[in-house]
């Protein structure tokens, strides 16, 4: 089966406008929670809800401080959706093919949602890598500034800081369009069944499974975006505070120790974040700074919450996260429908009678 399909392009390119779409229309909305997950802002000073962040962005950065890194964050959504709706049809009908039927289970509907999940993460994760910064003030340059800030800090491996965290996220993409298939299939046979003879769902039916669908995968897999927002923001965190203190060890709540290496490091209570620590060691060189931060696991940082917040620490700004992702991804999915009902009608009534006018 050849991988160029003009119906999966169709596909691809309605999700990729209709992501573009929803993220512009939901990136203040995304700015609150990215900056609420990390918990504190350039200066160190903690958020303590979203309306703390809303008042501070504003106070401090104005409108526009809502929509830093829109750019980067738009392209990465218009790309994601892309490829991942691309692959996933793809592979979709694929399956169908091989199995014979016209639908799938729920199991190999995940397993194609999550594979198609997992191939997109590859080429988008550096796009995202910089707009977590740009958003959370980690990065102060646009889009290009940031790319070579982080290439200039560790090289190639920066842009892929979060990406073992995203491949358990990619369950998330996976739940969402799975319930989404199997809930709009449902409908849609229901309507063969009762004899309308091209079926599509309203605005309004899209827009609700398309709303139900983000809020059961966001609630599942939300601690791991916390984590992901937490690594992928931690070493700039780590480096402002080595420059900012240099040699200096005036910190009250930690003691020196050496270790065997003659080293002298600076413990941390198990209290602190993982990003706390990092910077407590602003006694040792940069080198060790950048290996302390880049050697936490998404488990590791999960533990740091839970041992500094409780469990409803992984769930901060799951409130502003719900919001945005329910919205966004509804009104992606309706933007997806109707741009692809819209490309077909044009194909219909255009390229095809041209075509067959040619051959008259």
């Amino acid at each position: 089966m050849s991988l160029l399909s003009g119906d999966d392009f169709v596909i691809a390119v309605s999700g990729s406008a209709g992501g573009a779409f929803s993220s512009i229309l939901t990136f203040p909305l995304d700015t609150v929670k990215t900056r609420l997950n990390k918990g504190e802002d350039e200066e160190g000073n903690k958020y303590n809800d979203e309306i703390d962040v809303i008042h501070r962005t504003f106070e401090k950065e104005g409108v526009g401080g809502f929509f830093c890194g829109c750019l980067a964050k738009t392209l990465h959504n218009a790309m994601q959706k892309f490829e991942f709706f691309y692959i996933y049809n793809w592979i979709l009908r694929a399956v169908r093919n091989m199995l014979d039927t016209k639908t799938l289970g729920v199991r190999s509907n995940l397993a194609v949602g999550y594979v198609s999940a997992v191939t997109t993460v590859m080429f988008t994760n550096p796009l995202e890598v910089a707009a977590n910064r740009m958003q959370t003030g980690a990065s102060q340059g646009g889009l290009f500034d940031t790319l070579a800030e982080m290439y200039a800090e560790g090289g190639l491996g920066t842009f892929f800081k979060g990406y073992a965290t995203n491949l358990l996220l990619c369950i998330n993409p996976a739940i969402e369009f799975t319930f989404f298939d199997q809930l709009k299939n449902t409908l849609i046979q229901r309507m063969k069944n009762n004899g309308i003879k091209r079926p599509h769902l309203t605005t309004w039916q899209v827009f609700w499974i398309g709303a139900l669908a983000k809020a059961c995968a966001t609630c599942v897999t939300y601690p791991g975006v916390t984590a992901k927002t937490l690594i992928q923001t931690a070493k700039k965190e780590a480096e402002d505070h080595l420059h900012a203190n240099g040699s200096d060890k005036k910190e009250n709540s930690y003691k020196s120790a050496t270790s065997e290496d003659g080293v002298t490091h600076q413990p941390v209570h198990k209290s602190h974040s993982f990003t706390q620590r990092a910077a407590a060691r602003a006694s040792m060189d940069i080198a060790l700074v950048r290996k302390e931060v880049r050697e936490e696991s998404a488990w590791q940082v999960c533990q740091d919450v839970i041992d500094r917040e409780g469990v409803f620490g992984l769930y901060k700004g799951l409130k502003s996260q719900l919001i945005k992702a329910v919205i966004g991804s509804a009104i992606m999915m309706v933007c997806k429908e109707r741009i692809d009902l819209v490309i077909r009608w044009l194909f219909r009534h255009y390229v095809l009678k041209k075509s067959a006018a040619a051959k008259k």
